[in-house]
């Protein structure tokens, strides 16, 4: 169990985050009759996955992505992720679901496909399945009815073999108890940090310097080297062959609607009168009451923004108490509930929150809309522009590799395309290039291909990279003229560790030959600090997030107080006393049981799901298409 509490919740998790609608018609899409069912992709047990599938698939990861790149402003979320493997490895994911649900002989009736349907928000108009909203989102997505209906099933039977995979898992009592108790644990140390730094008398001479290099001559290869003669497809470059009707910019609003839902929100001021949360009765009456008074000479005519710079206890008071406008989230509850129960030019009683006595004025107050499509309508075509251009660009990317298929250089490529080629002269992995903004994207590709080889399309937030690697120049060992001050760093700082690593396992050696901590302190000429209680997987006080450090110190107990061997952290190396620890309450325990049952059966859960999964997988007789195994 305690090996399961240590793993990561599991990739599974950010599926589910990141799924959103394209996911949701990803796994759709197996099965699916795509009007381009032109080359294959891969096969699998037999069952073929078609170019069309692959290109429908990909298409939608990208604009869902997309749209999550735009609303966080991680603009280098497309470009981290290699969208091409996962439209792939999600097709064969859920083929291979489909195709274990048909050998158990399991079947989709259809009054369950309807009812699945026609309960999809997405198919609905003012909370009813709508037939027209139906038809307009599977034109939207590039489905037929039969097309989308057929792949539903299909996702629908995956979805039943993983629902009677999952029913077989249990979590017990004991299991909830020793997550409970491993994960609230808490500890606190005494430590002994060595510093390498400390060791400043270490001098190396030429031999030293020479004998390290020739034993470490892997260690100061050069960096291999690429040339790559590419195409670039910038979206900017195709604005001109973008249409954008009025009938898409009213689809996409009508599709969309909630993106232009703009909260109620309230312009205000406030007087705050500092208080302590932990103040005793009597001064906590003292400053209701001169709140009160406040608030009472400000309803009778007095100038509120001048009594709060006279009065307020707030960084605002300089302003007048302005806080500006606000949503009703941005502020703590008891504030929110009374300011957005006010109307405007209203004063409130006094409101307690953790910082104090606040009285509020209510300056304005802006109510929740939707707004209209002519406010946006400029906004929604510069988006669908965007959008576009950007698939204008990536399909003349993809025709860029088809035509590369029949030659044998990207300068014929070029040619055949009437487009001009850039090259890049020999360049590092780690050297970056200006012309290429999202070098590290590019360059990933280009060292995983083989000399005369050509890449993938490569998706950046620019545009789109097609390349070919020319030519491959490997590593060398460099003169040891060339490297030698750099070699005789390294040596003394490796030195320098070694001579920490040795006094830090001297100090735990003694500890466990009996020596008191405190002698071996003074001894070495080293504190002992404390960090206090601190929680698992937590940044410890005192040291700072070290993972390691952390594991070895929950590793401790009354029985073995003391680290057995110098713990190596990320800087320094630390010797480590248990000085105190913590355990949760059974009555915690059982307030939090049944939330700690269902967390732990929702991961044994998805980890059974995963390794049947990879079972499948591992089974499958596979065969993937030359060019599309990323």
């Amino acid at each position: 169990m305690l090996s399961l509490m240590r793993k990561h919740a599991g990739s599974w998790m950010l599926k589910a985050v990141l799924g959103l609608i394209a996911l949701t018609f990803v796994f759709w899409g197996v099965g699916a009759g795509f009007k381009d069912d032109t080359g294959v992709v891969a096969t699998v047990n037999g069952d073929r996955i078609t170019r069309g599938q692959f290109d429908q698939v990909h298409r939608l990861l990208r604009e869902n992505y997309r749209r999550q790149a735009q609303e966080t402003g991680n603009e280098d979320l497309v470009a981290s992720l290699n969208l091409p493997k996962m439209a792939v490895d999600q097709l064969i994911e859920s083929l291979l679901w489909t195709q274990k649900a048909q050998k158990l002989g399991m079947q989709v009736p259809e009054s369950e496909l309807v009812r699945i349907i026609a309960s999809d928000p997405m198919f609905s108009t003012w909370g009813r399945f709508s037939e027209a909203r139906y038809e307009q989102v599977l034109r939207h997505y590039g489905y037929s009815r039969a097309e989308f209906e057929q792949a539903t099933r299909d996702s629908l039977l995956a979805a039943k073999v993983q629902k009677l995979v999952a029913a077989s898992i249990s979590v017990s009592h004991d299991e909830a108890l020793a997550w409970h108790l491993w994960t609230n644990r808490r500890v606190s140390v005494d430590f002994v940090a060595f510093d390498p730094a400390l060791y400043q008398d270490i001098a190396v001479d030429d031999q030293q310097v020479a004998e390290y290099f020739g034993a470490n001559e892997q260690s100061y290869l050069t960096d291999p080297a690429v040339r790559v003669e590419y195409l670039f497809f910038n979206p900017e470059n195709f604005a001109n062959q973008v249409k954008v009707t009025d009938q898409q910019i009213e689809r996409y609003y009508q599709m969309e609607i909630a993106r232009f839902d703009v909260p109620k929100t309230v312009e205000a001021r406030h007087i705050l009168l500092n208080v302590d949360e932990a103040a005793d009765e009597q001064i906590e009456e003292q400053i209701r009451q001169q709140a009160l008074a406040l608030a009472q000479s400000a309803r009778d005519g007095g100038d509120f923004a001048e009594m709060a710079k006279e009065h307020s206890q707030c960084p605002t008071a300089p302003q007048g108490g302005y806080l500006g406008e606000f949503e009703r989230d941005s502020m703590v509850k008891p504030f929110s509930d009374a300011a957005f129960s006010m109307e405007a030019g209203e004063i409130s009683d006094p409101v307690r929150t953790l910082f104090g006595w606040h009285i509020i004025k209510v300056e304005n107050v802006n109510e929740a809309r939707t707004k209209p499509l002519d406010e946006v309508r400029g906004t929604i075509r510069a988006t669908l522009a965007k959008r576009q251009a950007q698939e204008i660009a990536y399909e003349a990317a993809i025709r860029s590799v088809d035509v590369s298929l029949g030659v044998w250089s990207m300068g014929e490529t070029a040619k055949i395309l009437g487009l001009e080629t850039s090259n890049t002269g020999f360049f590092a992995a780690n050297s970056p290039l200006p012309s290429i903004p999202s070098f590290e994207a590019f360059s990933k590709t280009a060292f995983d291909l083989r000399e005369q080889a050509f890449s993938r399309i490569v998706e950046t937030p620019e545009g789109y990279y097609f390349m070919q690697v020319l030519e491959r120049r490997p590593s060398v060992i460099p003169e040891f003229e060339e490297v030698k001050e750099r070699v005789r760093a390294d040596l003394i700082a490796k030195k320098r560790l070694e001579m920490a690593a040795q006094q830090a396992q001297a100090f735990a050696e003694a500890l466990k030959s009996g020596a008191s901590m405190e002698e071996l302190a003074v001894q070495y000429g080293l504190g002992i600090k404390n960090t206090g209680l601190f929680e698992r997987n937590r940044p410890i006080p005192e040291i700072g997030f070290e993972p390691k450090v952390s594991l070895a110190a929950f590793s401790l107990s009354e029985q073995a107080p003391f680290t057995p061997e110098a713990v190596e952290g990320n800087d320094f190396f630390f010797v480590m006393r248990l000085s105190g620890q913590s355990f949760p309450d059974i009555e915690s325990f059982e307030q939090e049981k049944d939330m700690i049952v269902a967390q732990l059966l929702e991961i044994k859960r998805r980890e059974q799901i995963e390794s049947l999964g990879e079972q499948l997988r591992a089974q499958a007789d596979i065969v993937m298409e030359s060019r599309y195994s990323f």
